[in-house]
């Protein structure tokens, strides 16, 4: 997975607690018989508490994570759908069997398979006028918003980042016309696809079954 758990205070105070539990032990075993230090005395009361405590701690340390990753999974499908929204308005003067299908983060490998023959297409026929005009118009359309969700994608995982910010730099580079338009619609699907890779190698899409 490419992120850590969420709460540090928690879990430093987890490990504070298991170290405490352990010089309760190694102080009961120290100054009593094993026997008696399990049968009479007060530490191994204490030892019980910090026992259950820690079990407490564990449990509530797990659901915390559960729901943050159930929170990072809703962001993902709101970038998903973003970029769903793109390429089937951007696409859509392709022939058929080059628009996207439903582009669901559980069906990865068709996924993979549509953005690499999606590439390849535009690598060996090139695009129309007609059809460069269309994606550079949805560049037009999305290109405030794929911006504004840079942090969103920040929130996910490196990978995540890095390509969501490259899909908008390519973006930019179609609506203001700089450079091969072509070029840049490429580097845009490669992106995507680093997209999809990322969210299947961190289990962060809707139907993991990481969660």
């Amino acid at each position: 997975m490419g992120w850590m758990p969420g709460n540090t205070k928690q879990g430093t105070f987890t490990i504070v607690i298991f170290i405490l539990l352990l010089v309760c032990i190694q102080v009961g075993f120290y100054i009593n018989i094993p026997f008696d230090y399990f049968s009479g005395n007060l530490l191994p009361e204490l030892t019980g508490m910090l026992i259950e405590l820690c079990i407490i701690l564990f449990i509530v340390d797990r659901w915390q994570e559960q729901n943050r990753i159930q929170l990072l999974i809703v962001k993902e499908k709101r970038l998903r759908e973003y970029l769903i929204f793109f390429l089937r308005h951007g696409f859509k003067n392709l022939p058929r069997k080059y628009r996207v299908g439903n582009f669901y983060g559980e069906e990865h490998h068709d996924n993979i398979e549509y953005l690499d023959n999606l590439f390849d297409f535009i690598k060996e026929n090139g695009l129309a006028t007609q059809e460069i005009d269309a994606i550079r118009s949805q560049c037009d359309i999305d290109l405030n918003t794929f911006g504004n969700l840079l942090p969103v994608a920040s929130e996910l995982t490196d990978g995540h980042f890095k390509a969501w910010s490259r899909i908008v730099y390519f973006m930019v580079r179609i609506s203001k016309g700089l450079g091969d338009d072509e070029e840049s619609i490429k580097y845009i699907i490669t992106n995507i696809k680093r997209y999809e890779c990322a969210s299947h190698a961190s289990g962060i899409y809707v139907g993991s079954k990481n969660v």
